[in-house]
């Protein structure tokens, strides 16, 4: 055996795929440089043959040791077995408990009806203790049918950041989503849907705004903490920060900062001079012993990197163990720091529920429809929190598609397949429920990963595929959306491999069909009878131009100026673009209109308009491979909350949905 055939050998029974087909058919095999780097992010270093052939072996006799399989997927409430190689001892564990719930001994462990939940079946047998993770899930998410009386609805998406009101500091804040969702329900709508609201960064770094490079995905932003809906904190904060609408058309999140910090910091110190049996402490004691650990530690990190930067891989290096003595003696003596990040978590969580609730109360079917990104920045909360759950030395990313020729990095650690199920999937079981506290409705950005991602090596060389294990990602989300009553999108453009759409479908899981991405049989817009029942339509997203800017081909407009397209280039996309729209009618709003109403007719259950096309917006809210060079995550809503409820654009769409059934 060759080394390279050996190292390469080694990265596929580690899970990176031997090649993948690119966009235009061709075959792109996993090369040496690769297999090496991406064996090392999974934990397992490779220098040459030797090394490689060592690990196989390990795995080997790792695997002929074990009687017991490491995960078992069960249907919960009915009865099952597993087989053992030979007898031996069993306890069983259910889900938060540390009593057992069951044992027995044998070749065969007969268990009974499972409640929903990952359990732990501990085995003992003479070479020791092995654990089998029962993955206890219901056979799909819940469809919008059994969580609501109508069979298709729609809704609006927006971006939070951007929304309006005069009473905002700024930046768009829960307050406005929970008055946006209301108006929104009062002309018919499901659903509003933004982007990701985990936290971004440090508290100190507002620099860093993509909502897409989130530092945690489990916790939510304090940047969108209304000011004034602090109770009974409003006084103390108004005292210092005169909130009020910073103005511009972008979002300016340094002049946001400078008004939010200091009446946040003021109205906390209210919260502690509060009685500790005030019914307000109460509250928030409850929030933080539910929180647990996680929370905790998530406040630890934000309160560490205040001194040291929101990159935990500069800090010193006694510190970049969050189980280190260093790092718990800070922990130790920095008790109100600590208190204060997660009493931010406690505001924000209580005014995203109360958003939710307008939502609900305004007649919503569903409310909020959030959406959970594909991943964390490499040096922020979740990696330092959960080390055993993610990879390193290679971040996710997409290999060469119909919209570049480049593969894209995105800077973001990707989650260990081999970790995560080695703690049965509770990491990830974590975030879809943080993300699933106060939604009606979860969008899981690039659900392709669920069955693969797409890694780059942090070493340059090029990227390749890992598989992860789809049947348990996909039972662990029917497990956490049915305890939420939450309807599951998985978001499925890119590279799909065959049969994928299928199996996410068959899971309960709703995709995405972008009209922009899509051409129907007689080569234009699809008709509204070849969308996809089981999705979530729309025309666009927030990485695609609005209606107006697509057949202005402003997006295109942007990539020549930024010189990622010559002008024959530009002229052959808009060309194209011109004959579509020559279908539709003659001015922007006939545009707008017609295909509002198609999405209106389609067979989607669910349809997703943008509030930017509603206002007539040109310009996108970003613009994918750029940073700097171009606005993205800033621009802000044509209309103010204060004016949604009387709007006509609302009113209007309003009576299209309804023309059409939803």
């Amino acid at each position: 055996m060759s080394e390279q055939n050996a190292i390469i050998q080694l990265a596929e029974r580690l899970g990176v795929l031997p090649a993948y087909q690119d966009f235009n058919g061709q075959h792109r095999p996993t090369n040496e440089a690769t297999a090496r780097a991406l064996c090392a992010a999974l934990g397992f270093d490779v220098l040459n043959e030797e090394d490689a052939l060592a690990h196989i072996a390990s795995l080997e006799a790792e695997h002929a040791a074990r009687i017991a399989p490491r995960e078992k997927i069960l249907r919960a409430g009915e009865p099952s077995q597993i087989d053992l190689d030979r007898a031996a001892h069993w306890t069983l564990y259910l889900e938060g408990e540390t009593q057992s719930s069951a044992t027995g001994s044998g070749d065969v462990v007969d268990l009974p009806p499972l409640p929903l939940g990952v359990h732990r079946l501990s085995v003992e047998a003479a070479g020791g203790e092995e654990t089998v993770w029962l993955l206890s899930a219901p056979p799909a998410a819940p469809s919008l049918s059994e969580l609501t009386d109508a069979s298709r609805v729609w809704g609006v998406t927006a971006a939070l950041y951007g929304l309006r009101s005069s009473r905002n500091s700024g930046m768009g804040d829960y307050r406005d989503l929970g008055d946006m969702a209301a108006a929104l329900g009062a002309q018919g709508a499901a659903f509003l849907g933004v982007n990701p609201v985990h936290p971004i960064g440090a508290a100190s770094h507002p620099s860093m705004v993509s909502p897409y490079s989130p530092t945690h995905r489990g916790f939510l932003n304090p940047w969108h903490i209304a000011l004034d809906g602090m109770e009974p904190f409003c006084g103390a904060a108004k005292s210092v920060s005169g909130a009020g609408d910073t103005g511009g058309e972008l979002a300016d999140y340094q002049a946001a900062a400078s008004v939010r910090e200091p009446a946040l910091a003021a109205a906390f110190a209210a919260f502690e001079a509060l009685d500790a049996n005030h019914s307000v402490r109460t509250s928030y004691d409850a929030f933080a012993a539910e929180g647990g650990p996680s929370l905790r530690n998530f406040a630890l990190y934000e309160a560490l990197s205040l001194r040291h930067g929101p990159d935990w891989r500069a800090w010193p290096e006694e510190l970049q163990d969050r189980r280190s003595d260093a790092a718990q003696e800070f922990a130790r003596n920095a008790g109100g720091e600590l208190t204060f990040h997660i009493w931010l978590q406690w505001v924000a969580s209580e005014q995203i529920g109360a958003a939710q609730t307008a939502a609900k109360d305004s007649g919503m079917a569903l409310g909020l429809y959030l959406d959970l990104a594909v991943g964390a920045v490499p040096g922020g909360a979740e990696t330092w929190t959960d080390r055993q759950g993610h990879a390193f030395g290679a971040t996710l990313g997409a290999p060469p598609d119909q919209f570049g020729d480049e593969v894209q990095g995105w800077g973001l650690a990707p989650l260990s397949p081999r970790g995560m199920a080695a703690q049965g999937y509770q990491n990830f079981a974590r975030l879809l429920r943080g993300a699933m506290s106060h939604a009606g409705a979860v969008r899981i950005d690039h659900a392709l990963g669920l069955g693969r991602s797409f890694w780059v090596p942090d070493d340059g060389s090029p990227g390749a595929y890992v598989s992860y294990p789809m049947e348990s990602l996909l039972a662990i989300i029917a497990i956490e959306a049915t305890r939420a009553d939450v309807l599951v999108i998985g978001e499925d453009l890119g590279l799909v491999p065959d049969g994928f759409r299928e199996r996410l479908a068959e899971a309960g899981l709703y995709g995405v069909d972008v009209m922009q991405f899509a051409r129907g049989a007689a080569g234009g817009l699809p008709e509204p009878h070849e969308v996809r029942r089981h999705s979530v339509a729309s025309f666009g997203n927030h990485d695609t131009p609005t209606i107006k800017g697509y057949f202005w081909g402003r997006d295109l407009d942007w990539r020549v100026k930024l010189g990622h397209l010559d002008e024959p280039g530009r002229d052959w996309v808009n060309g194209e673009r011109v004959a579509l729209r020559s279908d539709l009618g003659e001015t922007p709003d006939d545009w707008t209109k017609r295909i509002h109403a198609d999405l209106a007719r389609s067979e989607a259950e669910l349809v997703a308009v943008q509030l930017d096309d509603l206002t007539g917006e040109v310009e996108q809210q970003n613009l994918p491979g750029v940073v700097d060079e171009h606005p993205n995550w800033r621009r802000r809503a044509g209309l103010t909350v204060e004016e949604a409820p009387s709007s006509i654009a609302l009113r209007d769409i309003g009576a299209v949905m309804r023309d059409a059934g939803r």
